[in-house]
C-alpha cells in the first residue's frame, strides 16, 4: 500500500503541476529542452506515449520526467544507468493494482520494493520542495549517496552470507 500511495502521489503531483496535464504541452517541452537527444526522447517520448490513440501523459513518462527534472543528473542512476527504472516502477504498480499473474514476474518485491519506496519518496520530497521554492538539492544528493552506500553494503553482506 505504501508503494501504491507514493506512486499515486507522484502521478498526481505531476499531473497537477506540470504541463497543465496536457500531452501536447509535455511533448513540446521535451522537444524544446532536449532537442535531438535520443536518450531522453526514448525515456520521455516512448512509442506508447507517442501513439496517436494515447491522449494523456502515461505513468512511465511522468516518472521519467520527474527523475530527469531539468537534466541536472541528481537522479541519473535511475534514468541513465538504469533506463528501465520508471518502467519497472510502472510494472510494479500495475501488478499490485491488478494482480495479474502475467505481471508478477516484472514486479519489485522484498528489499527491491522497499528500496523503490525510498527512492520515490525522496523524488517526491525533492519536487514538492522545488515547487515551494525550497532548494533541497544538497540534502537530496546526500540522501541518495547514503542510500547507495547502504545498498552496496547490503549487497556485500548478502554475498558473504551466500559464500559461507
Amino acid at each position: 500500500m505504501v508503494f501504491l500511495n507514493i506512486v499515486q502521489a507522484l502521478e498526481t503531483f505531476h499531473s497537477r503541476f506540470f504541463y497543465d496535464d496536457k500531452k501536447d504541452k509535455y511533448i513540446k517541452s521535451v522537444t524544446e529542452r532536449f532537442g535531438d537527444s535520443e536518450r531522453y526522447k526514448k525515456l520521455l517520448l516512448s512509442d506508447t506515449q507517442m501513439d496517436k490513440n494515447c491522449n494523456f501523459i502515461i505513468l512511465v513518462s511522468r516518472l521519467n520526467a520527474l527523475l530527469i527534472g531539468k537534466g541536472d543528473g541528481l537522479f541519473c542512476e535511475y534514468y541513465i544507468e538504469n533506463d528501465g527504472y520508471a518502467q519497472t516502477i510502472a510494472d510494479t504498480r500495475h501488478y499490485y493494482t491488478h494482480y495479474g499473474k502475467s505481471k508478477e514476474a516484472k514486479a519489485l518485491k522484498g528489499n527491491k520494493l522497499i528500496e523503490a519506496i525510498y527512492i520515490l519518496r525522496v523524488l517526491l520530497e525533492y519536487h514538492v520542495c522545488l515547487s515551494l521554492g525550497i532548494d533541497r538539492r544538497d540534502a537530496i544528493a546526500q540522501k541518495l549517496r547514503t542510500h547507495n552506500d547502504w545498498k552496496q553494503l547490503s549487497e556485500i553482506q548478502a554475498k558473504e552470507c551466500k559464500s559461507k
